[in-house]
C-alpha cells in the first residue's frame, strides 16, 4: 500500500497558482455602497412632503444618469414625468416599503436629511478626485500656475467636506 500511494504522489504534477488582478476590483464601486441613493429617491417618491429637502442637492450628484433624471423630476415636483420611469419607481417604492415600514414621518424626515448629506459629501469627494487627477497631470506637465489653482480648489473642497456642515 505504501508503494502504491508513493507512486501517485511522484507522478502528480504540482498545481500552479493563478494570480488575480485585484486592481480592477478596487476601482469598481460595489452596488451595495450606492444603495443609499436608491433609498433617498424611494423615500422622496413615497413621502411627497420631502421634496423641499432635495433642493440642496447639486445636479449630476448620483452615480447613474437615470437617478439624476429622477432627482430633477422630484425637485420640480412633477409627478406626471415619473410615469416614464414607472418600473424603476415601483422597484424603489417596494424597497422603501420593505426597509422603512413602520417608521414615523419624523424619523423618515431625519433619514432623508441624513441621506441628502451623504449624497452631498459623496459628490464633493467625487469632485475632489477629479481635481486630484487634474493636479497630477498639471504637475507632470510642470504647469505651476494651474497646479496652485487646483490645490486651492482641493483645499476648499477638503474644508467643506470636513466642516461638519454636510
Amino acid at each position: 500500500l505504501a508503494a502504491k500511494y508513493s507512486d501517485r504522489k511522484q507522478n502528480q504534477k504540482p498545481k500552479r497558482r493563478t494570480k488575480i488582478d485585484k486592481s480592477a476590483a478596487k476601482k469598481a464601486t460595489p452596488k451595495k455602497e450606492l444603495l443609499y441613493e436608491e433609498d433617498l429617491l424611494g423615500l422622496a417618491i413615497a413621502y411627497r412632503e420631502s421634496a423641499e429637502l432635495l433642493q440642496n442637492l447639486p445636479e449630476n450628484c448620483f452615480s447613474e444618469t437615470n437617478r439624476d433624471q429622477l432627482l430633477e423630476i422630484l425637485k420640480q415636483n412633477d409627478r406626471e414625468k415619473l410615469k416614464k420611469y414607472d418600473n424603476y419607481v415601483k422597484i424603489l417604492l417596494l424597497k422603501v416599503d420593505e426597509r422603512y415600514d413602520g417608521w414615523k414621518t419624523s424619523e423618515v424626515a431625519v433619514e432623508i436629511t441624513r441621506l441628502v448629506q451623504k449624497v452631498q459629501k459623496q459628490h464633493l469627494e467625487k469632485q475632489k478626485d477629479v481635481l486630484q487627477d487634474q493636479l497630477r497631470d498639471a504637475e507632470t506637465q510642470s504647469d505651476d500656475k494651474l497646479a496652485r489653482k487646483l490645490l486651492l480648489e482641493i483645499t476648499k473642497l477638503n474644508k467643506e467636506i470636513n466642516s461638519g456642515k454636510i
